[in-house]
């Protein structure tokens, strides 16, 4: 046997081993189903109506003409917890009403986008649609589906907000917290430099601005406009005149020239340094923007907080804070994170804390962002939320619904400020701007921030006050 093989070899014939039997399951993995593209789609259901979807397939084949595109309604949500079990697909959710369209029916665009006409009645059925005869937020399944073989070529998990107008519900106070801030322009040569990615941050800003009449929050660190406003390029000019003459029919919150953890500094026995921080930012913006309101005791906060940046805050004349996701760990609340809430220490006026919306699912790497779903589904988180308050019978005036959005480059960036057009349309929002003093009272809850650590690195602090001191030998 051993020379048989050896002759084999010779002739660069491979000798296999024996093996068992495989079972030919075990051979087959069946490949992901691919997610159909939401080009566009209705999202605030107000009306009976017959809706117009414009969906990219995302196969790689054309699909037969004999296929159909099935529309799946599931039960209304009744919180963001079980809306992530069902976008997860940890839950299956029950379906309540479908309708189903063969591909021979269906237009398409110039572009192969496929164009069905969904009937969405918002009463009793009638014929083939979809009925939502109740109000609120509901999951919908897009799938295509090979006739023959009932196999499920592609499919899209998708949102509808059904809402009737006529009828009176409380308002719940929401904003858009439109936060700008990025890498410091100034370059190793001294040269104020302004970034690409900071150019397009402006540009989605203005773009909001252009679209989104209603009220928002907005903190734009003021070391980017400075650079903006600096810049030698004409384009760049002419997006300063667009975005400040913007700003004047709204107001900014005061921030540091450039990003300083109040916490940290304090820590540090710094906390002069950061009251500078605070006021050279304050003159930078009514310096830049003048006759935009600056609103001096409004702080949008990116770093966590201790109770010794709170007191910090509070030397600063700050009596609003607003909290960025970063900023609300080691946090306890007396009541829910959508409660305006006030913080308060011995013998000092309460400051007001608003937190922005957490655990907002940002898409994964992969998927693709030419599609629209994870603007519909976070336009349907914080409406779930709102409805998920209004049904626990709360004092409404007294949530304050946040939607942060990090105006940054990113793709993440245009899905929200697309999404916030979508909440701030539906009834039952009232846009505010929460840079606005808020007014406490005694049944405010209260919330409570954790110490920071107990030993700090302090190898910098000297080398910050003696730039400090030079810097401020040279300007007087």
């Amino acid at each position: 046997m051993k020379v048989m093989r050896g002759v084999l070899a010779m002739f660069g014939i491979s000798v296999l081993a024996p093996c068992l039997p495989i079972h030919a399951a075990q051979n087959s993995i069946e490949p992901p189903i691919p997610e159909i593209r939401i080009v566009s789609q209705p999202f605030n259901v107000l009306t009976s109506v017959n809706s117009r979807f414009v969906l990219d397939p995302n196969l790689n084949s054309l699909v037969d003409r004999s296929d159909r595109i099935e529309f799946l309604l599931h039960r209304r949500l009744i919180s963001r917890d079980s809306l992530h079990s069902i976008d997860n697909g940890d839950v299956q959710a029950g379906v309540t009403d479908s309708l189903s369209i063969r591909l021979s029916r269906v237009d398409r665009d110039y572009a192969g986008h496929l164009l069905p006409i969904v009937p969405i009645i918002t009463e009793q059925k009638e014929g083939a649609s979809l009925s939502i005869p109740f109000d609120g937020v509901y999951p919908l399944t897009i799938r295509i589906v090979d006739s023959a073989t009932e196999k499920v070529l592609s499919t899209v998990l998708t949102y509808l907000n059904k809402r009737d107008p006529s009828i009176e519900v409380p308002m719940v106070p929401y904003t858009t917290l439109l936060h700008v801030s990025g890498s410091p322009s100034l370059a190793a040569t001294g040269d104020i430099e302004i970034s690409d990615d900071a150019r397009e941050s402006f540009r989605r800003l203005i773009s909001f601005f252009q679209t989104h009449p209603s009220p928002a929050t907005i903190s734009i660190e003021p070391e980017m406009l400075a650079a903006l406003s600096e810049s030698a390029n004409p384009t760049d000019a002419k997006m300063f005149l667009a975005l400040r003459d913007h700003l004047r029919q709204r107001s900014i919150a005061v921030a540091t020239f450039a990003p300083v953890d109040p916490s940290h500094m304090a820590s540090l026995g710094l906390g002069d340094e950061f009251l500078t921080q605070l006021k050279l930012g304050e003159r930078t913006l009514n310096r830049l923007m003048p006759g935009v309101p600056i609103v001096r005791t409004s702080f949008v906060a990116q770093h966590q907080l201790t109770p010794l940046g709170m007191a910090l805050l509070h030397q600063a004349g700050i009596t609003d804070v607003l909290l960025l996701p970063s900023a609300q760990k080691g946090m306890a609340r007396q009541k829910g994170a959508s409660d305006l809430s006030q913080y308060s220490s011995a013998g000092k006026p309460a400051i007001s804390v608003t937190s922005a919306m957490t655990k907002l699912s940002m898409p994964p790497q992969s998927l693709d962002v030419s599609s629209q779903r994870l603007v519909y589904k976070t336009a349907a988180e914080v409406l779930v939320e709102r409805d998920d308050i209004a049904s626990k019978g709360l004092t409404l005036p007294a949530v304050r619904l946040v939607l942060p959005v990090e105006v940054t480059a990113s793709n993440d960036t245009n899905t929200f400020l697309a999404a916030a057009k979508a909440i701030s349309s539906s009834p039952g929002i009232a846009s505010v701007d929460l840079a606005q003093p808020q007014v406490l009272n005694d049944t405010v809850p209260t919330v409570s921030f954790a110490k920071g650590p107990a030993t700090v690195n302090t190898d910098r602090v000297a080398s910050i006050r003696a730039a400090r001191i030079e810097l401020n030998s040279i300007s007087s």
